[in-house]
């Protein structure tokens, strides 16, 4: 699963010509179909990859973290501020999905004569 966001801002500099600052390649680790691999768990990952702009950028996650790639992550919606050394800022979010909880419906039995179970922790009950 490849999920592409380029978004394009162009930067003037002082020669007076443009270059742009390109945010691409957002993409997160895939695990059977999902970015995390269990319901509740906290092992997703998103790998940055940033072009142009001017050297060098900075990195502010929405979940406080500063480095380029980020992962320890759980289900939901995690945006990046890219700054150039020009102070340029960019922004960009992705989100990570989880598979659904697992269930296991349980039913409580009951009999009208019990289960013929003898006596506490006896194994000579019948089904």
């Amino acid at each position: 699963m490849k999920n592409l966001i380029l978004l394009l801002l162009m930067v003037t500099v002082q020669m007076g010509f443009t270059q742009p600052l390109l945010i691409d390649d957002l993409v997160s680790s895939s695990f059977g179909g999902y970015n995390i691999s269990c319901n509740g768990a906290t092992d997703g990952s998103i790998d940055l990859t940033v072009s142009g702009g001017t050297l060098p950028y900075s990195f502010l996650w929405s979940n406080g973290q500063t480095s380029e790639d980020i992962t320890g992550l759980a289900a939901g919606i995690y945006t990046v501020t890219v700054t150039d050394g020009a102070a340029v800022t960019q922004s960009a979010s992705i989100t990570l999905t989880e598979p659904d909880p697992l269930f296991v419906p349980v039913s409580a039995l009951t009999y009208n004569g019990g289960w013929n179970v003898s006596c506490y922790n006896a194994s000579d009950g019948f089904i």
